[in-house]
């Protein structure tokens, strides 16, 4: 079923000068089969929010009565006099839902304490995914006393963080509108100032200025005082909050602008708030250049639609809100294809996007390769925007639709590698599994690129994908790991060391002479690793079943950099704690993440 290559296999791929490769790598048990018989998998982009693969497994296993009392996400009644930190959005298998019982058995001071650490704003999508699904999933939360801010509000607040303002304003509606925690009311408010809704924030502000001492409130009611023209109470807030130390320059030139009094123009503002974008609109003034550098996720997204924005600013804020996934990539793709370009620009993109700032580069290149009609020449610039500004996976996520309707074929054998790579990461399993099946079909001695190919994304592909499609067995890995023999030695190893890591953690099958085969590279790793208490508390959660506990440690275990950093043993147990609770899918795409990073 598969070739052994055990006497040729040492010259496999391609050798450090780059100028021999060996007989084809034959990997695949059927090697030519039709990619149209490959089952679809629906890529990261075109699957619904809320929709997570492997959730159905952790909600199957909880007990049926307590499946019968889940709360709905849009039935508020049904809640009962259930905890009011259990509403969600998500409810079920089909819309990813974690489980009414993903906080069994966890404490509620475990809860609070680490909750409000999770992660966000993270560029990695299967992190994003799961923070995700965590925080809007309706379920019953341990009972007992609460020391800070609701559980509620702690979720509300990580979701703004995250730049999930569409999902902090649905929760929101379904919390009670009695509940008078100060974060929720901040969320409330924030959301009204980013969608121009001042009248509203007002109302907010003015409600709370007696119940919480923290000076945003008496910020906003200012703000509020200056739109109506009342200078004297503005001057008067003003000066009160600069008695008690509060710094703020930009806040109050702007009150000052609006009271008609002079002020210099806002030219920088490295760190806008809601409430900065909302004066700068009030007083028509266009937004600093440098207000997408140190942006929050869900201020980027305001930034990317403020009609008092530069094109290019909001263009920039956009590229870093869906890199963080805070803007869905659809409407980046959209951004993009509005903006005009000259023939000459269409004539010579691959150059002319080297010498455009990032941002427009991208958008030109995504606009050819949209219009180019032959094969080569979309592959060139779907090739040339992963390697431009922005980031390859951002590209990869924007391209996918265009990369989708290209037929992996033997004169593409030089894209295979970067294609693949492309699909995977950004979840189309089906697509990459073809440029593999491709670059199986036509790697030869006369073939180097279809070679290196193969031997990139085989690993890939096995950890990544949660079908399983390709086979496996030791004579497998070793003709992988012999062809590897080409590439130099850092290189070999750290790829060796993350795969075998994860094979492990998924349960497949490795002898021990697997790791003895890498007793000549490092013994050790440069990564971060968690406290101990972190990974002990993982690896109890997950042998318990504790599905909530399991993902919020993984995440945290992971930390804000993600797969792509974490080091083996991190992933291992990540990778093998998602897979004890029944988040397979969950924890395919951890392995996927991280074998894509390996490879550079």
């Amino acid at each position: 079923m598969v070739a052994a290559l055990a006497a040729a296999a040492p010259a496999l791929g391609q050798t450090a000068t780059g100028d021999r490769v060996g007989p084809p790598v034959r990997l695949l048990p059927q090697p030519g089969a039709d990619r149209d018989r490959q089952p679809t998998a629906p890529g990261v982009e075109d699957a619904a929010p809320a929709t997570a693969p492997g959730a159905d497994e952790a909600t199957a296993a909880a007990p049926a009565d307590a499946e019968a009392a889940a709360p709905r996400g849009i039935e508020v009644g049904a809640l009962g006099a259930m905890d009011p930190s259990s509403i969600g959005l998500l409810d079920g298998p089909a819309d990813g839902s974690l489980g009414v019982a993903m906080w069994s058995g966890t404490p509620r001071p475990v809860i609070e304490r680490l909750l409000p650490r999770l992660p966000m704003a993270t560029g990695s999508a299967v992190m994003h995914d799961l923070a995700r699904r965590l925080l809007l999933t309706s379920a019953q939360v341990p009972g007992g006393a609460t020391s800070g801010p609701s559980l509620l509000a702690v979720r509300i607040e990580r979701l703004a963080a995250g730049g999930l303002l569409d999902d902090v304003n649905q929760l929101l509606r379904l919390a009670s509108p009695k509940l008078s925690d100060p974060e929720l009311a901040r969320a409330r408010m924030n959301g009204l100032l980013l969608s121009g809704d001042n009248a509203g924030a007002c109302d907010i502000a003015r409600g709370m200025i007696e119940a919480d001492a923290d000076a945003i409130w008496q910020k906003v009611v200012a703000f509020c005082l200056a739109l109506n023209g009342e200078t004297a109470k503005v001057e008067l807030y003003a000066q009160l909050l600069r008695e008690i130390g509060h710094r703020d320059e930009v806040f109050y030139n702007l009150l000052a602008v609006l009271t008609n009094q002079p002020a210099p123009a806002v030219d920088s503002l490295p760190s806008p708030l809601p409430l900065h974008l909302a004066m700068l609109r009030a007083a028509r003034q266009a937004i600093p250049e440098d207000a997408v550098h140190d942006a929050r996720p869900m201020v980027l997204r305001a930034i990317a639609t403020s009609p008092n924005a530069t094109t290019r600013l909001r263009l920039a804020a956009a590229e870093r809100a869906a890199a963080r996934h805070a803007l869905p990539v659809d409407a980046l793709r959209q951004i993009y294809l509005g903006l005009r370009f000259t023939p000459e620009d269409r004539a010579n993109a691959v150059d002319r996007a080297r010498q455009l700032p990032g941002p427009e580069g991208n958008a030109l290149l995504l606009q050819v390769a949209q219009i180019e009609s032959q094969p080569l020449g979309r592959a060139r610039t779907i090739d040339a925007a992963r390697t431009a500004g922005g980031g390859g996976d951002l590209a990869a996520r924007v391209h996918l639709p265009l990369l989708r309707d290209l037929e992996p074929t033997e004169a593409l054998s030089w894209f295979a590698a970067a294609g693949g790579r492309a699909a995977a990461t950004a979840g189309d399993m089906a697509t990459a599994f073809a440029w593999l099946d491709s670059a199986q079909r036509h790697a030869s001695l006369e073939n180097a690129d279809a070679v290196r190919a193969v031997i990139a994304l085989w690993p890939v592909v096995q950890v990544g994908d949660p079908e399983r499609r390709l086979p496996y067995s030791d004579e497998v890995r070793q003709n992988w790991w012999k062809a590897l023999q080409a590439w130099d030695a850092p290189a070999r190893f750290a790829l060796a060391q993350r795969y075998y890591t994860l094979l492990r953690a998924l349960a497949y099958p490795l002898p021990e002479a697997a790791w003895e085969e890498l007793y000549d590279g490092p013994l050790g790793e440069t990564a971060p690793v968690p406290a101990p208490a972190l990974r002990f508390a993982l690896s109890r959660a997950a042998a318990q079943g504790r599905v909530g506990e399991t993902v919020l440690l993984a995440l945290l275990a992971l930390g804000p950099d993600g797969p792509a950093r974490a080091g083996a043993v991190t992933l291992g147990d990540v990778v093998s704690a998602l897979a004890a609770v029944g988040l397979s899918a969950d924890a395919h795409a951890v392995a996927r993440e991280a074998m894509l990073a390996a490879l550079g």
